[in-house]
């Protein structure tokens, strides 16, 4: 009894006939290899990771690894001559100390419901820090320094949404226009985003280029969120930020100089 079984491959085609008590005969290839390709001779050598190439040299900045030894240009040490920082185990730390340069006191009337944003908003180098006032009247700015620390009026007026009569929403700080100078993020208690300047601004105003007398952006529709904090992201990657309120998010276009929301 004859048993024909049939192998097939990508460049031939196999034919074995097996009689009982019989080898199998010797494979003979019926087809050839395609036109055009090239026979692993004709490849050449080809090296895997951890393989030296007898001879061959590494060419830096080539995007190859000419040499075979599995690192590719300035990874490979033919390229890099840099040592590398030696480690210690454990690391050592300098002695340093943690002590108090100001505080507030208690008439100041500032809000223990969140936690301050810290941002350089004047540009000179020394950050500022931004609370909330207690009762939600809004936000004010104490130099870095101490030198204002006595201050007891709000720079940012807007009335902020309250639970357990404090409020929770922190403003967020970024460079909106990228003109170097920081805009102050906050959303009102009817959930209404602002978008004031850098020294501070009124939501009942109206709104001017500066956004100090009034704002420089108002939301055109409220968030569902006035309770949450407000992120800044720029999610398209165009090169402005998005404003982001819990799962809403606000979108600006300077030229009508309006911030819509287009996701809720």
């Amino acid at each position: 009894m004859k048993h024909y079984f049939y192998l097939t491959g990508w460049l031939s085609l196999l034919l074995y006939v097996v009689q009982p008590g019989l080898l199998p005969v010797q494979p003979t290839r019926l087809a050839q290899e395609p036109p055009g390709q090239k026979t692993a001779a004709q490849n050449g050598p080809r090296t895997t990771p951890g393989t030296q190439m007898h001879g061959a040299t590494e060419i830096c900045d080539n995007g190859i690894d000419d040499d075979g030894d599995g690192y590719v240009d300035g990874y490979d040490s033919d390229c890099s001559t840099a040592s590398l920082p030696a480690c210690t185990a454990p690391a050592t730390v300098a002695a340093f100390s943690i002590a108090q340069g100001w505080v507030t006191a208690t008439s100041n009337g500032l809000a223990c419901s969140q936690s301050p944003t810290v941002a350089d908003m004047d540009g000179d180098g020394i950050p500022e820090i931004i609370v909330a006032a207690a009762g939600g009247a809004g936000y004010r700015i104490y130099k870095g320094n101490g030198s204002n620390l006595t201050k007891t009026t709000n720079d940012y007026i807007i009335p902020l949404f309250l639970e357990s009569t404090q409020p929770p929403s922190q403003p967020a700080v970024a460079d909106i226009d990228g003109d170097g100078t920081p805009e102050l993020i906050a959303v009102g208690s009817g959930g209404f985003v602002f978008v004031f300047g850098n020294t501070g601004g009124n939501a009942a105003g109206s709104q001017t280029p500066t956004g100090t007398s009034g704002f420089r952006f108002r939301s055109s529709a409220a968030s569902s969120f006035p309770h949450a904090s407000p992120r800044v992201v720029d999610i398209d990657e165009d090169g402005t930020p998005e404003i982001v309120v819990g799962t809403d998010v606000f979108q600006f276009d300077f030229g009508a100089g309006s911030l819509t929301r287009v996701v809720a």
